[in-house]
């Protein structure tokens, strides 16, 4: 993150994995409760230009962030923003980056490793559905 005068930071990222990135960008800043912050907001004060192809070592600005936006929500506030890419398997995928002063801190969502069998919570889940579906055809009979 650098200051650019008085008025932005930008925000630059580089593809540091062996294969590009599709469809780059800024999807949305999550606010201090966990709730999304509507796009008409903080898209006044972000310029997030879509990235097509974001190729291996490549480094291109994510965004432009106000100074204010950035010192009062993100730095004060601990708002987090959202990044969302397509791998080149066609899979949608996000990181998370918080703030301070001085740095961004990249977070990545856990995600579930693939699996044959299901959870204890998605097989239960599954079961309630399964016996819904079932209740509701024995009662057109």
């Amino acid at each position: 993150m650098k200051e650019s005068n008085e008025r932005y930071y930008y925000l630059t990222i580089e593809n540091v994995g062996s294969t590009p990135a599709y469809m780059v960008n800024v999807s949305r800043i999550i606010g201090k409760n966990g709730k999304p912050i509507p796009p008409e907001e903080w898209s006044k004060h972000v310029v997030a230009p879509f990235i097509a192809c974001l190729k291996t070592k490549e480094s291109p600005t994510l965004a432009k962030i106000t100074t204010e936006f950035y010192h009062k929500h993100l730095v004060e506030e601990n708002e987090i923003i959202e990044v969302s890419y397509v791998n080149l398997f066609d899979e949608w995928k996000s990181f998370l980056c918080s703030f301070t002063k001085d740095l961004v801190i990249p977070v990545h969502a856990r995600e579930k490793p693939p699996r044959f069998l299901l959870t204890l919570p998605d097989y239960i889940a599954m079961l309630k559905a399964l016996y819904k579906v079932s209740k509701t055809s024995t009662k057109k009979e």
